[in-house]
């Protein structure tokens, strides 16, 4: 494993946060995994393993000594989180999928290993509780691996903007995810992959959850993207702080 740590100025939003470290870890034989680490002021035990959308690639980079963080809603809020207390790791594609991550992928035993990995990292580390936490096409991975991935420092799984469940999830064995669940959607969101109608129904599919939540928002800023991408209502554009607060409470309870 190699550590790099690096205390910086993030470019999104510009300003100072706690320090950030790019954890490099060995998942496979001959492949690697970057995690985007970021800790809060405090000493905490609780974490929250970030799943970004599209094809995650390039979410996050050294540039010139410096860590440039992209604009996907999950990426774009490590510092709320961090100041809530949380620490917060970040997923890059893994070294064989250097130029993104395909849904076969998403679900495959090679996204499993890599997984766990960080999660081993992770609870090596003193976290207790880790929540594995993905957006838009990140929760085909975080859907997946809640089905698949047993360890005893997780202890629930978030889908915000989750993907379609009659086209994506229905294929996955959410029936058999054992772990609280919490689901977060923008009724704004015009993205067709993502229906809100669809999401506000997934909670009863969690047949195995002690308990899945659905929390429907509305509301947000002009889109400055696409509505399938970041900085639109899909990807909560304006309401962070209202989405973050609904992560945050749920998962310190």
């Amino acid at each position: 494993m190699k550590l790099f740590l690096i205390a910086i100025c993030l470019l999104w939003p510009l300003t100072t946060f706690a320090a950030e470290q790019v954890v490099t870890l060995d998942t496979r034989p001959g492949v690697t995994m970057n995690l985007l680490v970021s800790n809060p002021e405090m000493p905490s035990h609780t974490a929250l393993l970030m799943f970004p959308g599209a094809d995650g690639y390039n979410q996050f980079s050294i540039e010139k000594g410096e860590i440039r963080r992209g604009r996907n809603f999950l990426v774009r809020t490590v510092p709320d989180f961090t100041k809530r207390g949380f620490i917060v790791a970040v997923i890059d594609t893994p070294s064989d999928r250097s130029q993104g991550m395909d849904d076969t992928f998403r679900t495959s035993k090679d996204h499993l290993q890599d997984i766990m990995k960080a999660v081993e990292y992770l609870s090596a580390k003193g976290c207790t509780s880790i929540y594995l936490v993905g957006t838009s096409r990140g929760t085909i991975s975080v859907a997946y691996l809640g089905a698949e991935l047993k360890h005893d420092g997780i202890k629930g799984i978030v889908l915000t903007s989750t993907m379609k469940y009659s086209k994506f999830l229905r294929w996955l064995s959410i029936e058999k995810i054992s772990y609280p669940v919490l689901i977060v959607h923008n009724s704004d969101d015009e993205c067709k992959s993502t229906p809100y109608d669809e999401a506000g129904r997934l909670a009863q599919k969690f047949k195995s959850s002690p308990k899945a939540t659905f929390e429907g928002v509305s509301g947000g800023l002009p889109p400055q993207s696409d509505s399938c991408l970041s900085l639109s209502a899909h990807g909560f554009f304006g309401i962070e702080d209202r989405v973050v607060k609904i992560i945050s409470d749920w998962a310190s309870h």
